[in-house]
């Protein structure tokens, strides 16, 4: 991942990655500097729904390193209010269309621009069949919109190094798997960081 416009691609590659694996779709988060990436992390372990408090703690991390571009991938669920049959039924299952959802904020210019990605896909005997892409300009709901309002307070936001160094090692306790730019690295002293 070189730059901002390589961030969305490189989150379906590991969301991909992750399903080829048996796994459910683990949410990742992108920092960049307008094209210098800063940060991929993958958030800690949390029950499902909570994306709060994984998501604020990475973000105090990734706006003091000086981020004006954010992206997070999660898996989700997704139905129609077209659908004849209720979504979820008990003996049936859950119906409901499986998807990758990317929540982008960017603050490069003077305002930061929420916008949002959802990219449907089955997974049959271990290979994924994408389908249909949905993309949304604006606030899609609350997760874009801590994004832009940690951007938009970034300069209230910002710490010195070694505030930053305890948040990215608070996160490395806390059990998010980070992976720093050799920069921010550099600059806060983290070695142990790297890839």
């Amino acid at each position: 991942m070189r730059c901002w416009e390589d961030a969305e691609p490189f989150l379906i590659d590991r969301a991909a990655e992750n399903l080829r694996a048996g796994d459910e779709v683990l949410p990742c988060l992108v920092a960049f500097a307008g094209d210098d990436r800063l940060l991929v992390a993958w958030l800690r372990a949390f029950a499902k729904g909570a994306y709060a408090d994984p998501l604020t703690e990475l973000l105090a991390l990734a706006v003091p390193l000086g981020a004006d571009r954010l992206a997070v991938s999660f898996g989700g669920r997704a139905t129609s209010l077209a659908d004849p049959v209720p979504p979820v039924c008990e003996g049936v299952g859950d119906l409901r269309q499986r998807v990758v959802c990317i929540e982008r904020a960017d603050a490069c210019g003077r305002r930061a621009n929420p916008s949002s990605m959802m990219l449907a896909f089955d997974l049959l005997d271990g290979q994924i069949h994408w389908g249909q892409r949905l993309d949304h300009d604006g606030q899609t709901g609350w997760i874009n919109a801590a994004m832009v309002a940690a951007l938009q307070g970034r300069r209230r936001l910002q710490g010195t190094p070694r505030q930053i160094r305890k948040q990215a090692l608070r996160c490395d306790r806390l059990g998010h798997r980070m992976v720093l730019a050799p920069a921010a690295l550099a600059r806060l002293d983290l070695p142990h960081l790297q890839p």
